[in-house]
């Protein structure tokens, strides 16, 4: 017993320190993970495409645009675009190093992501 809760306040420790490098609160990156997870995307390339997103939010003028909720309209753009050549530039322009293991998390769509993020909730897998 005193194992599992070692182990579970170290899991929420490394998950608040994620949250932290992507920007977002516990809550909204251990949802936005648990979604990525789904996709086959880590909390690593998360974060490492947040820092991508955030210097292409920077470029376009939109700075102080919250990360998940810039992910989410991406998302939305990713999943109306045909696989190509466009999508990887794209792609490559919005989130840098990470743009290859983001692309099955983005061709979901966000009203896709949101459901699994809602779901995660619901399990209890969201810390915060």
């Amino acid at each position: 017993m005193v194992r599992f809760l070692k182990s579970t306040i170290e899991n929420a420790d490394a998950m608040a320190k994620q949250a932290q490098k992507a920007g977002l609160s516990a809550d909204a990156f251990t949802a936005l993970a648990y979604a990525g997870q789904l996709a086959n995307v880590s909390q690593e390339q998360l974060v490492t495409s947040a820092k991508g997103l955030a210097q292409w939010l920077e470029k376009t003028g939109q700075v102080g645009k919250d990360f998940r909720d810039a992910l989410l309209e991406q998302a939305d753009v990713f999943a109306a675009m045909p696989d190509g050549l466009e999508k990887v530039r794209l792609a490559q322009a919005r989130f840098g190093r990470a743009w290859q293991d983001l692309i099955p998390l983005l061709n979901q769509g966000s009203q896709a992501i949101r459901e699994q993020m809602r779901e995660a909730e619901l399990f209890g897998a969201v810390i915060g």
